[in-house]
């Protein structure tokens, strides 16, 4: 899943890093029934702007994981609501998701622009 996915526009982006972390009593899971204890990761997202103009990002994180493409809860991390980077910046945001040990052998990360459809990608992998 480190695979670079450079768009047309010049944007890229990639998974620099995952992190197996176990829920703390402070994080937030979207999953009701999500205890402390419970297994997630963090997905670290490496954005580079190389265009020549400044671009606003606001993307939709999806991840599916198992043989059955199951939705995973989302844990809540430091995630910026956008980005805006300027020409030749880069930025770094983490992504976080409740996913058992067990799954994280088939898993599809989905990244979805909700500003311009063009910028769509899905890095499908292992996260061990």
């Amino acid at each position: 899943m480190t695979k670079t996915h450079s768009f047309s526009d010049g944007v890229s982006v990639r998974i620099s890093q995952v992190t197996s972390l176990r829920l703390g009593q402070a994080d937030i899971a979207e999953d009701p029934e999500a205890k402390t204890g419970d297994p997630y990761v963090i997905a670290t997202l490496l954005w580079h702007n190389q265009s020549k103009a400044a671009v606003e990002l606001a993307f939709l994180i999806t991840v599916r994981v198992g043989a059955d493409a199951r939705q995973a809860p989302r844990v809540y991390v430091d995630e910026p609501d956008g980005l805006t980077l300027e020409p030749g910046d880069s930025a770094e945001f983490d992504v976080g998701f409740l996913v058992s040990k067990a799954d994280r052998r088939q898993t599809v990360i989905e990244i979805a622009d909700i500003q311009d459809s063009s910028r769509r990608v899905s890095f499908t992998g292992s996260l061990t």
